[in-house]
């Protein structure tokens, strides 16, 4: 015999009943296992830290979240890195300018290469009392 409309709607309810029931208990499940890692997780921090000579916090925060966020600090005592000052590697053979070769580089050259010439020709190293050698 078949189930009526009414038997059928019964067991669908059932059905989504235990279902809920079931998600709500994997749910827990997962939650404790997550809960479990970041407790080893947070262990193996402290005990990194306490090598180091860190607490677990400041190790976090000093090293863990900036390589984490892609922005790394430097340590307190590091050096700072500035610019060095660049010693010039193309010299204009008329007017005396230069160029490090970094950055933008000025119009003369790029007229220059526009010209068809090469950026080459205006090294340092090819001039001698300014007169440009090939």
């Amino acid at each position: 015999m078949t189930p009526s409309r009414a038997e059928l709607r019964e067991q669908q309810k059932r059905i989504e009943q235990q279902a809920e029931e079931q998600k709500r208990q994997l749910a827990a499940q997962l939650q404790q296992s997550v809960d479990d890692d970041v407790v080893a997780i947070a262990a193996s921090i402290e005990e990194l830290a306490q090598e180091i000579g860190m607490n677990a916090l400041t190790l976090i925060e000093q090293r863990i979240v900036p390589v984490l966020s892609g922005k790394p600090k430097r340590a307190a005592n590091a050096p700072s890195r500035e610019a060095k000052p660049r010693a010039p590697k193309y010299r204009h053979p008329n007017s005396g300018e230069t160029w490090g070769g970094i950055g933008q580089p000025p119009k003369w050259i790029l007229a220059h290469e526009k010209a068809g010439g090469s950026r080459e020709d205006f090294l340092i190293a090819n001039q001698h009392n300014g007169v440009m050698h090939a």
